[in-house]
């Protein structure tokens, strides 16, 4: 019984090339252009050294360098072998489509500024490689092509391609269970292959496992992998793994047995602990929020899932607490390490958040609430603190940090606020809500120039700092991001719900102003499936984006602009908004804001003056 739980070799080793080169159809796969293998010396799907070299003009060899120095150190995608990559790759037997992705990867979100152009090759490499892919793994696959399939969903999800990024996502989850990926240790280790070795193969179950519970966004808990799935080992430290040496390390529930920080566990084990974590707060938030849990039965749920959190987080080593040494201790991983460090502090928010909810429902008194509401906006400074640190260390960040930092920006600017109405006692200065702000909206403009999932986030943030009189250290860029997104003004008086479904609003509003815009104009434009219906918003109404400047500056300024912003009539108008929303931006820009505008039902107190007033 046991040989038979093992992963069947054939379906986890590198794919073979066919028999015959049959006649085109589903499954076909074929090199994709200037990576074509020598028919004499590159078998299938591989290309050999001299074509290898560069692609379209770009050193490949340079780019996979700076993937494994950053987005290999992304979560989670640490589960390829770079010894064993870089000896096939001398030896011309690299998997064509996963070096493309990688390529691409390093190209787009490596931290490097290569150039529009550039990104639209990276956009094209990406878009022929998953073309070529879902056929071929519709038909047979292996864990070379999960490794592919993993890469591709990363990026088109990153990179504004939703609808193809939750199918791939699916898709990954049925491919790994199908390989038995998950319960890898349950049985004799296949014998190990380049690039397919026991510790790569538990990684890119893990991989998948980390894809699946943040698909969506740590709203809801949910996850298409049940708990308890999961037999295998956590991720070894990275220098075992590097130098193939086996190790022992611990199952994703710690034991009563185990000792902390006792069991050469590597950060990446870590980060998937927290975000374990994270998903049990979330799943009951969200559950309470549903009302699918009696009154009742709260106290209860929330206690069992913070507990359970709580053991998770509490098996991270001592010496591993967080400090500006942890930048050098950590060298060739700090992508990870500020991942890991800002998912803890996540996950201390969302324990937080749930207990204020859950006094809410039980109609607790307001101590309890206020308390709670301290340790978010701590919680939130000391995201502040990682995220300034990683900057001034010029850190190549994840872009599911500015998930991180987005969530951060809205306690600083709502809890406070609250904090003041419950009469709390040390509420944090507007002074210092300023300065934590900074480094958290600039991880998140960072992010927006090369993510189109962050790039949703960013007039999101900057529309609730100029709802709040923030306004100091926005852009003419932020302002112009806020006056392109139409519902994000119709909503100027809505804290961003997290228990909404986020993804489908989005998709439908990202189509609309793609929509909107000339042919060419955007990058992505051949890569987003727009849609067939006429945009919502009419033609004929539209603002020139120098004017919309001019007019933010006036208003930063303090004076009224003459005849308010023109909405028609104006030669080569480039954006286009519906009227209504500009009859408050005149009230959004006040330092302090208008009683039309308040969020909450409760005169304003001292968070809004000046210290000594």
């Amino acid at each position: 019984m046991a040989q038979a739980m093992a992963p069947p070799e054939e379906l986890i080793s590198e794919p073979r090339p066919p028999q015959q080169a049959p006649a085109p159809r589903s499954g076909g796969y074929t090199a994709v252009q200037d990576f074509s293998p020598s028919q004499q010396s590159a078998p299938y799907l591989y290309f050999s050294l001299p074509a290898s070299m560069t692609v379209e003009g770009v050193d490949v060899r340079d780019l996979v360098k700076l993937y494994f120095s950053t987005v290999h150190h992304f979560g989670y995608l640490s589960f390829i072998h770079e010894a064993d990559y870089w000896e096939r790759f001398e030896q011309g037997r690299v998997p064509e489509g996963l070096t493309l992705l990688m390529a691409a990867s390093a190209l787009r979100f490596g931290g490097r500024d290569y150039g529009l152009h550039m990104l639209e090759v990276a956009d094209r490499w990406v878009a022929q490689t998953g073309d070529r892919l879902i056929p071929l793994i519709l038909d047979e696959f292996g864990a070379i092509e999960l490794m592919e399939l993993v890469l591709c969903q990363t990026y088109d999800f990153l990179n504004g391609r939703y609808s193809r990024g939750f199918v791939m996502a699916g898709m990954a989850v049925r491919m790994m269970t199908f390989l038995r990926l998950h319960m890898l240790d349950e049985s004799a280790l296949p014998v190990a292959k380049a690039l397919l070795g026991a510790e790569t193969l538990r990684r890119l179950a893990w991989s998948i496992y980390f894809l699946d519970a943040t698909i969506d966004g740590g709203n809801f808990g949910f996850s298409t992998i049940r708990d308890g799935a999961f037999t295998i080992q956590l991720p070894c430290d990275e220098r075992p793994f590097l130098l193939q040496t086996p190790t022992k390390t611990e199952p994703l529930l710690p034991q009563a047995t185990m000792t902390t920080g006792s069991s050469g566990l590597g950060l990446s084990a870590h980060l998937i602990r927290s975000m374990t974590a994270r998903q049990a707060i979330a799943d009951v938030h969200s559950r309470i929020s549903r009302r699918l849990i009696e009154p009742d039965q709260i106290p209860e749920a929330v206690e069992t899932a913070e507990t359970h959190a709580r053991r998770l987080l509490d098996t991270f080593p001592a010496a591993m607490t967080y400090s500006r040494a942890q930048y050098h201790a950590f060298r060739d991983q700090v992508p990870l390490m500020v991942h890991l460090h800002l998912m803890r502090q996540t996950v201390h928010r969302h324990i937080s958040l749930l207990r204020i909810l859950s006094a809410a429902h039980l109609h607790h008194g307001t101590p309890e609430v206020s308390q709670h509401r301290a340790t978010l906006v701590q919680s939130a400074k000391e995201t502040s603190r990682v995220v300034f640190d990683a900057l001034e260390h010029r850190v190549t960040l994840d872009p599911q940090n500015a998930m991180h930092a987005y969530n951060a920006i809205e306690i600083l600017l709502f809890q406070p606020i609250r904090q003041s109405a419950e009469r709390a006692q040390g509420v944090i200065t507007r002074e210092e809500v300023a300065i934590a702000l900074k480094p958290l909206l600039q991880v998140i403009r960072d992010l927006a120039k090369v993510c189109e999932l962050v790039a949703l986030l960013l007039p999101e943030a900057v529309n609730r700092m100029i709802q709040l009189g923030y306004v100091d250290d926005l852009t003419e860029e932020d302002m112009v991001a806020v006056l392109k997104k139409v519902h994000s003004l119709a909503n100027v008086d809505a804290e961003f719900d997290f228990n909404n479904s986020f993804w489908r609003y989005e998709l439908s509003i990202s189509r609309r102003l793609r929509a909107t815009e000339p042919p060419g104009e955007s990058p992505n434009d051949a890569l987003l499936e727009l849609p067939s219906t006429s945009p919502a918003v009419p033609p004929s109404q539209t603002v020139d984006a120098t004017d919309s400047i001019a007019h933010l500056q006036n208003l930063f300024s303090g004076s009224q602009p003459q005849g308010g912003i023109p909405r028609s009539g104006v030669p080569d108008a480039s954006l286009t908004f519906e009227p209504s929303p500009f009859d408050n931006l005149p009230s959004m820009f006040n330092s302090q804001p208008s009683a039309a505008n308040l969020v909450f039902p409760f005169a304003w107190t001292s968070f809004w003056e000046a210290p000594g007033q």
